[in-house]
């Protein structure tokens, strides 16, 4: 079983960090030299590819181990209070049946950071479900829809001037006496806002539900990116300090070596 030895940056693919399994190959499988550069070994004397691992599942073989760790979610309206322009969303990892079972503490924690950015309501947490109420205008005006720091946004004074159901189009009024003008201006345009009038102290602008939508959509891929990894399982720095002062290389048995591995999802 080859293990990652330094931590890797990779945005599209998941991150690789120091530690991960990477690649479970057959025993007697040598790393090149560009391999030994980046991995150490495990060598699981006892194990072969299709042995049964019953702890950890009845169907998980040894070769499960290189498992990837993915970590998307999928976005659904549960029922919408159009008056009113507040949605009840569910979020899922549509992953989980196959790859996760459930949502780590590392996702939980930036999924909160998220919602609390875009004044969304304390989320109620399951297994694998994230349900939480947003409200358009309240998101319209939150750090989330601006990303600005939460001081400067309380600088900014905002009003609903109006709302049309028909489009999800919100009239929004900002006060912004003490600041430039035509940098609020472009602010407003390039977060998809459509000016209205702007005074040069209070600008009206309209922000329609769909770009709302848009926004926090994105936002939630990038921040799923953030806790995506390559790889699910992995051992800590203790095993591996133990690897690499004995060369990059260590036998071990199976027994052993499932005292070592560490599962992402559960921590």
């Amino acid at each position: 079983m080859a293990l990652a030895l330094h931590a890797r940056e990779n945005n599209f693919n998941g991150t690789v960090f120091r530690g991960d399994c990477v690649e479970i190959r057959a025993n007697g499988s040598p790393l090149t030299p560009k391999e030994e550069a980046a991995f150490v070994v495990a060598n699981v004397t006892d194990a072969l590819l299709g042995t049964p691992i019953p702890t950890v599942g009845p169907d998980f073989t040894f070769q499960d181990y290189g498992q990837r760790w993915l970590f998307e979610l999928d976005y659904s309206v549960l029922n919408s209070n159009l008056p009113q322009d507040r949605h009840n969303v569910r979020m899922t990892n549509p992953l989980a049946s196959t790859l996760v079972d459930g949502i780590s503490g590392k996702a939980l924690a930036r999924i909160n950071a998220l919602l609390a950015a875009w004044n969304a309501s304390t989320p109620v947490i399951t297994q694998n479900q994230i349900d939480f109420e947003i409200d358009i205008y309240q998101a319209i005006i939150s750090q989330g829809f601006w990303s600005v720091d939460p001081v400067r946004l309380s600088e900014i004074g905002f009003t609903q001037v109006n709302y049309t159901q028909a489009g999800g189009i919100h009239r929004v009024q900002a006060d912004y006496t003490g600041k430039n003008s035509t940098t609020i201006e472009r602010r407003v345009m390039a977060e998809g806002g459509t000016v209205i009038s702007n005074t040069g102290t209070v600008i009206v602008f309209d922000v329609t539900r769909a770009t709302v939508r848009t926004k926090f959509l994105d936002d939630v891929k990038f921040m799923s990116r953030g806790v995506t990894s390559k790889n699910r399982w992995y051992v800590g720095n203790g095993v591996m300090n133990a690897i690499e002062g004995a060369g990059g290389y260590m036998d071990t048995d199976l027994a052993t070596y499932n005292g070592y591995i560490r599962d992402k999802v559960a921590d």
